[in-house]
């Protein structure tokens, strides 16, 4: 099943689909970033095929009249039909449809099948609404893409990571701990850096002579009667 024309808009339509034997609906391209083949809508344009709805029919088209290809001209059939839609057959044939422009004052447009010399050849309207079912892009027949599910593990890693660098913060670059850890703790008051204690004399040596002038020093105890 293929389609092929463009809309009112302007816009180029280009599509097609294969169906093989008992099996779906398959793209002969799927466009980037989509979901799952809407297949009814595949199955719309494929009962349209099947069986063409005339809103009315205009006329006989005879291939001998020399104002053929002014009619079709003007009916908006050349150069290019605003549709052409070709179905495949199991036997190989293929049935063509032909849509042209809008009719004046009507919500119809004007339509013909495969131009044959030993046919019936009928210029005919279709609705609005069996046009528009193949005024679709490619995209139209395919879901959204599924959104991705987060990656639970990963998350908590990150997670993990992040608890972490809580932990290391205020740690010195280099060192892996804090200038507390380095230094034992901020200084108290009153105490000396480093040593953390209250500063203390030296301890005198009794050996040791007196650095004090005679006559200073302490006097002998004397006797009784002294």
């Amino acid at each position: 099943l293929q389609v092929a024309g463009r809309t009112e808009s302007g816009k180029d339509i280009d599509l097609k689909f294969v169906r093989e034997e008992g099996k779906g609906w398959t793209p002969e391209k799927k466009p980037e970033d989509t979901g799952k083949l809407k297949e009814f809508m595949v199955q719309e344009m494929e009962s349209g095929a099947r069986a063409i709805w005339a809103s009315d029919i205009v006329q006989v088209l005879n291939l001998q009249d020399p104002d053929l290809q002014r009619l079709l001209l003007e009916r908006g059939f050349l150069p290019k039909p605003r549709l052409h839609v070709v179905a495949k057959t199991k036997d190989g044939k293929e049935h063509h449809l032909y849509v042209g422009k809008r009719v004046e004052g009507k919500q119809d447009y004007y339509a013909h099948l495969q131009l044959e010399q030993d046919q019936p050849n009928l210029l005919f309207t279709v609705s609005e609404w069996d046009v528009n079912r193949y005024e679709k892009s490619l995209a139209d027949f395919f879901d959204p893409p599924e959104a991705k599910q987060p990656d639970k593990a990963g998350d908590g890693g990150k997670d993990g990571d992040q608890g972490k660098g809580g932990e290391d913060a205020g740690k010195e670059e280099g060192t892996g701990k804090t200038p507390e850890e380095q230094g034992g703790g901020a200084p108290s008051a009153g105490k000396s850096d480093g040593a953390g204690k209250e500063p203390q004399p030296p301890e005198k040596d009794p050996e040791a002579p007196s650095d004090a002038p005679k006559g200073q020093q302490d006097a002998p105890a004397k006797g009784g009667n002294g």
